[in-house]
């Protein structure tokens, strides 16, 4: 039992560990937070401060940071409960067959975690992060252990670990946004490496479909814009179009893109300046590129040029030059890449001169370097300028060695020798960025958040797509030297890796391609279609949409370890002990105790003056004393009972309880479509929006589509008013209706 001394020194040492740890003091953080956690196991505020400690520690071991983090949470919550709901998930993997989850349908199939608790309930106790002791209440009950968790999940490409988590955190705290975009977070990196699972591609429509995992995305959109969550709405929005983008639709990609742009430019008094400017760049990119998609380039232009006029730093300048510079090499426009050339120069020979000026500022990634240089050399290759695009070529191999982009350098280069007949030098070049691709595709640097693609699924899409094109130019180099049947090997290469990405279009093409210089060689013919292809190089649509995912990283940071909205909720550290009211509660007690004290006064000089007026008025101020004298009794009463009811989180004026739906399993639907919900039928109580229609609770995502609202309750409130829902296939077959729904239902 600990006493107050204890408990007042555990608040101190809170308090210490808190601000080493936000001072970057990591040693002393550790040591203070370790020993106080030894004292006290089950104390959430320095467990999660710990966790904070070890994610800022060395960023090169990030990966075993988080494999940490995991195995201290999930023995915590073992300690918790003998039957936690991990028990099985002790260390950072998945073990055994009956905790991996299958794939049926395009969706994960496995056990949620509240299934195997009798702690932890859809009618569990919600914890707001409010926590000061470590008695306040079992781990398994507080929601920011489960956020925690699933961030570390998601960091080391645990999905389905990772959306047990966040599931677990939304049925403890439905009322935070923050969770529900977190949600689609993962479930967007769940998506992605479905993408390049090759047993799921090789099934038949077993990917899932938009109506699959729109509603969470819809869902998130709704509780952070009833909860006036405006940072969070804006991460939703984010989100969605990303999810948009990802399934080619541009149009609601660009609805949703533009609503985030004006967001921003409301509540941009509200954040930091270089978040701001980070966000606002992001945002015109991705709707330039948005436009170029559309078929509109010259709009894609403009937008990047408003920003890149108003950006006031180097660095945003320098991205949207790098993106302008792309759009304008995909319109193939000689003046537009004159154009581009001048701009890169002279951001070049800018950031040249802070460089070589000692003590300059200047906040420019190597990244962006890099790709700065690049870029410029592509527009000089594409102008017939030989030298000076082979002169930065070389510049960037001597400047930025063993870089993440090399592949990308080796690959240009080829084809460059490859324009000019140099063909030993053409296969050497390709052969080397082949080589690179695949080495870097192994190493434990490269498939971590360590790596400059930001996270491991960036990396392993677009260094197999290096490698693709590097194959594809070797077999044109073979071609050209008419060694047709290594030729055809090469090409069965990328095909196999272009497969592997996902890209089937450019798999199907080379695949024509293959059966051409077949038939070719079999009828001994000198023509091979070479003219068709040539000069393989990595495609400047690709880099653009590498550069809207690697920018959405730096720019939109729900998920990352630094994210404000995750420290923002870590639990405060008092150096007192908690009140049984708060400082509010007890100033308004105050207030009406002094209140009382004057009344009292006046009253007792009200009498003093009576008793000098006639006889005839005795008996009237006698009726008024005894009046006031049964009033003020029942103050005190009235003030307890107010102080009850606040102290219980009720309002004497508070509108009747939200309605409760009781959800429950689908027993019609395969267990298959849920993603990371109950495997076993199961009632789960969750809190529907006051603003969402009741009939929209199973499309708009209160838990998922395979569940069906069986009894809403709308105590003491009418039926929910609105059109009925419409149907989820909306979104792909009725644009124009769909834009017209949302604008209406969501944003009206």
């Amino acid at each position: 039992m600990l006493t107050p001394l204890d408990r007042a020194l555990d608040q101190i040492g809170l308090l210490c560990g808190r601000t080493a740890t936000s001072m970057g003091l990591i040693h002393a953080a550790y040591n203070t937070l370790s020993r106080l956690l030894q004292r006290e196991p089950q104390n959430a505020a320095c467990l999660l401060l710990l966790c904070e400690n070890y994610w800022k520690q060395n960023q090169q071991q990030q990966e075993s940071n988080h494999a940490i983090v995991i195995d201290l949470l999930t023995k915590s919550l073992q300690q918790d409960s003998s039957s936690s709901p991990l028990m099985s998930h002790g260390n950072t993997s998945d073990r055994g067959s009956g905790n991996r989850p299958g794939i049926n349908n395009g969706n994960l199939v496995g056990k949620n975690i509240a299934d195997d608790s009798s702690v932890v309930d859809g009618g569990a106790a919600v914890n707001n992060g409010s926590v000061t002791q470590g008695s306040s209440g079992p781990l398994s009950s507080n929601y920011l252990i489960w956020t925690y968790l699933a961030i570390a999940y998601l960091q080391t490409n645990q999905i389905s670990q990772a959306l047990k988590s966040i599931t677990q955190a939304t049925t403890l705290n439905p009322d935070e946004p923050f969770l529900w975009t977190l949600q689609t977070r993962i479930i967007s990196r769940w998506y992605f490496l479905l993408t390049l699972d090759p047993q799921i591609q090789q099934q038949p429509g077993a990917l899932p479909t938009i109506e699959t995992v729109l509603p969470y995305y819809i869902n998130s959109i709704e509780w952070s814009t009833v909860k006036q969550d405006h940072l969070m709405q804006l991460e939703s929005h984010i989100s969605l179009a990303t999810l948009y983008f990802q399934f080619s639709l541009y149009e609601q990609s660009l609805g949703e893109m533009t609503f985030a742009l004006n967001l921003l430019d409301s509540i941009q008094s509200s954040i930091p300046l270089n978040e701001n400017l980070s966000k606002l760049t992001f945002i015109y990119n991705f709707i330039a590129v948005l436009h170029l998609r559309l078929n509109d380039p010259n709009n894609a232009l403009q937008f990047l040029q408003q920003v890149k006029d108003l950006a006031p730093t180097e660095s945003h300048v320098i991205r949207c030059c790098i993106t302008m510079s792309g759009i304008s090499l995909l319109t193939n426009h000689d003046a537009k890449i004159e154009n581009s050339i001048s701009l890169l120069t002279t951001e070049l020979n800018t950031l040249t001169k802070l460089k070589s000026t000692k003590n300059a500022y200047f906040s420019i990634s190597s990244t962006e370097e890099f790709m700065l240089r690049y870029t410029l050399a592509r527009c000089h290759s594409h102008m017939g300028n030989t030298e000076t695009s082979y002169y930065q070529f070389q510049q960037l191999l001597k400047l930025f060695t063993n870089h993440d982009f090399s592949p990308l350098v080796w690959t240009s280069i080829a084809s460059l020798y490859l324009q000019l007949d140099q063909l030993a030098d053409s296969l050497q070049a390709y052969s080397q960025a082949v080589q690179i691709s695949m080495d870097k595709m192994s190493d434990p640097a490269i498939v971590t958040s360590t790596s400059t693609f930001s996270n491991v699924y960036l990396s392993l899409k677009f260094y197999k797509l290096f490698a693709a094109y590097g194959w594809f130019g070797i077999s044109q180099v073979y071609s050209k030297t008419e060694q047709i049947k290594d030729s055809l090997n090469a090409l069965e290469q990328s095909i196999e890796l272009f497969r592997s990405v996902g890209d089937f279009g450019t798999a199907q093409r080379l695949k024509q391609h293959h059966e051409q210089v077949s038939q070719t060689a079999m009828n001994m013919k000198t023509q091979t279609a070479t003219d068709q292809f040539l000069p393989p190089d990595i495609p400047i649509d690709l880099l653009l949409d590498y550069s809207m995912y690697h920018y959405m990283q730096s720019a939109f940071i729900v998920e990352s370890l630094d994210s404000p909205a995750l420290s923002a909720r870590i639990p405060g550290v008092d150096l007192q002990e908690q009140p049984s009211q708060s400082l509010q509660q007890q100033q308004q007690q105050q207030q009406q105790q002094q209140q009382q004290q004057q009344q009292q006064q006046q009253q007792q000089q009200q009498q003093q003056h009576q008793q000098s007026l006639q006889q005839q008025q005795l008996q009237q101020q006698h009726i008024n004393q005894t009046t006031s004298s049964i009033s003020p009794p029942q103050l005190p009463m009235i003030q307890q009972q107010q102080q009850v009811l606040q102290q219980n989180g009720i309002s004497q004026h508070a509108s009747p309880a939200l309605p409760r739906v009781m959800v429950a399993q689908n027993p019609s639907v395969p267990i298959g479509h849920t993603i990371g919900m109950p495997g076993v039928p199961q009632q789960i109580v969750q809190p529907l929006p006051p603003h969402v229609h009741a009939q929209h609770a199973q499309q708009m995502g209160v838990y998922s589509l395979p569940y069906v609202v069986q009894n809403a309750a709308y105590p003491n409130q009418p039926n929910a008013a609105g059109p009925h829902p419409m149907p989820m296939g909306y979104t792909q077959h009725q644009p124009q209706l769909a834009q017209t729904h949302i604008s209406q239902h969501r944003f009206g």
